[in-house]
């Protein structure tokens, strides 16, 4: 009698871990899905879409939607459907932190991209790195920010870089700041540093006299980029160009070892007027 008793109370016991088990797994299922569902949200407009996952809030993605739209380096696609998520890797113990922009390439686009002249492809690369970087400027407090060409299910056809800009930073005494790329050496940085505060005063001690300007210094395989935000009549102005080639040339001879260099005319987000090579 007293076996019966305890296999009951065993059997009853068993029971309710088992409800237990059960109901906690329910409510982890169902976290899970609250947890996908909120991870990646959607914005719909007229003509087009953007996904945005987290640590990316609504206004930020839809400040990006409508610059990427407005600037859209293949402006033959009019239904522009983007996708933007942060990415964060471990080096030892620190994190660093990018964001990749997902663009997706309609099948009748994919063609015509993989077989456009160099040239060509140049251009867009140039424009797409212009979008990266006001979007890392202006949203993502200059964190380096990819642009990715997709097919229709998401997967990359060319990865474009965002040039990593901000990392490396030397000020001007009047105010203006030198900042260059891990694509230069700090002991090349330096020299252009000092070339321009020599050439046009930005280490004078008299504030008042020079206006501070932000100087941005990269590398592309042999080619030296120098970004220079500028009035958009000086930089697209037939009087101004010639001005501009003396300054590169200058560059290239006496800092660079003849190097290639292309100066990068743009306004204050990065936005490219026009370029000096």
């Amino acid at each position: 009698m007293k076996k019966i008793q305890k296999e009951k109370k065993r059997l009853k016991f068993d029971r309710k871990n088992i409800y237990k088990i059960y109901s906690i797994l329910v409510i982890l299922t169902l976290t899970i899905l609250i947890v996908l569902n909120v991870r990646i949200k959607t914005i719909s407009y007229d003509y087009g879409s953007i996904k945005y996952g987290r640590n990316i809030n609504y206004d930020e993605a839809d400040n990006i939607f409508n610059y990427f739209y407005i600037n859209n380096p293949l402006p033959d696609i009019e239904n522009v459907n983007l996708k933007i998520f942060q990415q964060k890797t471990r080096k030892l113990l620190l994190f660093s932190c990018e964001y990749n922009l997902n663009f997706q390439i309609p099948p009748s686009f994919i063609d015509k991209l993989l077989n456009l002249k160099d040239e060509e492809k140049n251009n867009i690369t140039k424009q797409c790195i212009d979008v990266s970087a006001y979007i890392s400027t202006e949203i993502f407090h200059r964190e380096p920010v990819n642009i990715n060409l997709c097919d229709n299910d998401w997967q990359i056809i060319q990865k474009i870089d965002g040039v990593d800009f901000f990392k490396n930073m030397i000020k001007y005494k009047n105010g203006g700041r030198f900042f260059y790329s891990n694509y230069v050496s700090k002991e090349v940085s330096e020299k252009v540093y000092e070339w321009y505060g020599n050439k046009f005063g930005f280490n004078s001690n008299d504030r008042n006299q020079i206006l501070p300007v932000d100087i941005f210094l990269n590398k592309n395989i042999d080619t030296f980029q120098i970004r220079s935000p500028v009035e958009e009549d000086v930089a697209n102005g037939e009087q101004y160009k010639e001005y501009f080639k003396n300054i590169l040339s200058a560059i290239s001879k006496n800092v660079l070892k003849d190097a290639k260099v292309e100066l990068y005319l743009c306004n204050k987000y990065l936005k490219t007027y026009s370029v000096i090579k």
